[in-house]
């Protein structure tokens, strides 16, 4: 299984992840084989990567804590939400709350939990898929933070419904590709008074999970949105979506930009502790999350090339990696691993591209 670059697909690769899009329009499913049409529309939606299945790679496994059948089902139950509050103010929970707590127990299932999200969207999608990873990653720091289950349930209903407000917002301005004006800014930040109102309308999350669309850009430095809060007066949940919203809106495509790699969200993360995030949370991110992704390629500092295979939750840094060019850029006829936890002397320069395919 690889991860690439969809300007390197061609026709006839077989697919490994199922690629469908919030409206239910799935553009191709898993073990079929690509056609040039269908490689043109996964373009045209903006999506950049796809997994590919190559039997020379066949040990890789995509580590996902969450069934594929699972999200599908929460997409489509977030699609349906938001669609509808463009007509009314009801919010509806019960089904949601389902949803959550069998994401919970498959999360707290998951031997080797780390933090490595790798979502095929598209950039049309980016509200739906953003508030379900981003519901998803506070859920799993929440664990690392021993919350109980009860607890689990109220961060993650309020973290995937922390951009509620956004149905509010008109779309020219929050789909706008260019910087947007001070008129423009101040509507955005409308929306976590206006996702507030609208959650507290449905009268179905309590204060701690209903507070996170309201407070979530608040700032640790006291520099943030709506009310200027500060340090531990921003409610503990509203903390830890603050940084997962950031992290996984860095780490993908908006329509105004396109993302960052991994490794440069958790550098910038880090380099804000303290001022935007609290420093506590920001650990609990970085201690427990993959600057890279199962079947991506990377570059070693011995100059040699090779494929991300497996992630340890123990060291989520220093993965197994599988060995496919020599330092002379020259691909090997026999493959081989090396485990970076016990050579400490080689580090990984970059995420690459690799003509083997």
């Amino acid at each position: 299984m690889r991860l690439i670059s969809t300007d390197k697909c061609i026709e006839g690769m077989m697919v490994a992840k199922t690629i469908q899009l919030a409206n239910d329009n799935i553009v191709i499913n898993k073990n079929m084989r690509l056609k040039q049409r269908c490689i043109e529309k996964i373009k045209e939606t903006g999506i950049t990567h796809i997994y590919i299945t190559n039997e020379s790679f066949c040990e890789f496994i995509i580590q996902d804590c969450i069934k594929e059948e699972t999200r599908q089902e929460i997409v489509m139950l977030i699609h349906k939400q938001i669609s509808n509050l463009n007509h009314s103010d009801n919010l509806k929970i019960e089904k949601l709350e389902i949803i959550i707590k069998d994401i919970i127990n498959q999360i707290l299932s998951t031997e080797n939990l780390i933090l490595n999200l790798l979502e095929i969207r598209s950039i049309d999608d980016y509200t739906f898929i953003h508030s379900i990873n981003v519901g998803i990653l506070s859920m799993i720091t929440g664990i690392i933070m021993n919350f109980s289950r009860h607890t689990l349930l109220d961060l993650g209903l309020g973290a995937i419904l922390h951009d509620i407000g956004k149905t509010r917002v008109p779309l020219d301005i929050l789909n706008k590709r260019g910087r947007l004006t001070d008129k423009e800014y101040s509507e955005i930040k409308k929306h976590t008074l206006k996702g507030f109102d609208i959650i507290q309308n449905s009268g179905k999350l309590n204060e701690d999970s209903s507070s996170i669309a309201l407070n979530h850009h608040e700032r640790y430095d006291g520099k943030g949105y709506p009310n200027g809060l500060k340090g531990e007066d921003i409610p503990l949940f509203s903390r830890i979506v603050s940084v997962m919203d950031v992290y996984d809106a860095l780490t993908n495509n908006r329509v105004y930009r396109p993302k960052v790699k991994k490794n440069e969200a958790i550098d910038y993360i880090i380099s804000m502790s303290d001022k935007q995030f609290d420093p506590n949370i920001v650990k609990s991110l970085t201690s427990n999350i993959s600057a890279y992704s199962i079947g991506q390629g990377i570059l070693l500092s011995t100059g040699q090339k090779g494929y991300i295979l497996n992630i340890s939750s123990k060291n989520p840094t220093r993965p197994l990696v599988r060995i496919t060019h020599n330092v002379n850029g020259k691909k090997l006829n026999r493959p081989y691993n090396i485990n970076l936890i016990r050579k400490i002397d080689i580090k990984i320069i970059e995420s690459i591209e690799i003509d083997d395919v």
